[in-house]
């Protein structure tokens, strides 16, 4: 298991996605462990039908990376990101000439507009 860093006040998006990848795995074996007798009942039918509804949310960001502007609610969005199985920079982690990790970002989260003339026709721009 990866332990969180103590010394930032924002998640490690890394850390965080390698617990989430362990805990699902440690709780997959679980359940194929647990109620065999009962697999054919309607209650487990119904809770494997919203179990597999659970599972595609959690990754409906899955392919986005999220760049969060200084002036959001950083809080808040890496914990829905996260929960959604996507991944994000920080505008304050990233260098001014640094075009590898701008090439990944798929979505921008600032919260003033962006004129016409600076915005990036290949990145969605998102407003919390």
């Amino acid at each position: 298991m990866v332990p969180l860093s103590v010394s930032s006040p924002y998640l490690d998006c890394e850390k965080v996605q390698q617990l989430q990848k362990h805990v699902g795995s440690l709780f997959a074996a679980a359940q194929e462990d647990a109620l065999v007798d009962f697999q054919e009942s309607p209650e487990m039918m119904r809770l494997n039908k919203r179990g597999n509804e659970a599972k595609k949310q959690r990754k409906l960001f899955e392919n986005c990376h999220f760049l969060l502007g200084r002036e959001t609610p950083i809080y808040i969005l890496q914990h829905l990101i996260l929960s959604f199985g996507g991944s994000y920079t920080l505008q304050d982690d990233l260098q001014d000439d640094d075009t590898k990790q701008m090439s990944q970002v798929t979505h921008i989260c600032m919260d003033r507009p962006v004129p016409q003339a600076q915005m990036d026709k290949s990145k969605e721009y998102v407003v919390p």
